[in-house]
């Protein structure tokens, strides 16, 4: 009998989208300025040589988002791209994906709630606040944690 030996150097793993945290909500105001960043990404790849370089995307969710927001080329960054900005809720996914011969990709869920132009955000807490894990998804199988949400609340002037 022969007997065969297999060393493994590295498992592909998928990035880790350590920020935004899934379903993380960030307020903006309508007049934020155009081409200025609001959000700073943070992933992380535990892969070894090529295969733990991370590239970024950002995917809008419905028409209306079409063009609010952009990531430049190699940047971490998420930049407003017009202003006035549209009042309302708008959700983006954050994709990481790693550069292997089989891509392994992890997405978070950003939402952006645009206020009127002159409301301060100071105006609204976030006590409720929960995080949640990311979506992991390869050739071969997609995993998603359980899912928790942040909410909202006006604090009214009295």
């Amino acid at each position: 009998m022969e007997t065969i030996q297999i060393k493994v150097d590295d498992v592909n793993e998928c990035p880790i989208v350590h920020r935004p945290k899934n379903f993380e909500n960030v307020l903006l105001n309508a007049s934020f300025g155009a081409n200025l960043s609001f959000y700073d990404i943070v992933a992380s790849d535990n892969d070894i040589s090529t295969f733990s370089e991370i590239y970024y995307s950002n995917v809008t969710k419905g028409r209306k988002n079409k063009g609010l927001f952009h990531m430049k080329e190699n940047s971490l960054k998420i930049f407003v791209s017009v202003s006035p900005l549209p009042e309302g809720q708008y959700v983006i996914d954050v994709v990481a994906f790693d550069k292997s011969h089989e891509p392994c990709s992890s997405t978070n869920t950003l939402t952006i709630n645009i206020l009127p132009a002159g409301l301060a955000s100071d105006n609204f807490n976030n006590d409720d606040t929960t995080t949640t894990g990311m979506t992991t998804s390869s050739e071969y199988y997609t995993t998603t944690s359980s899912q928790s949400f942040l909410h909202f609340r006006r604090n009214l002037p009295k």
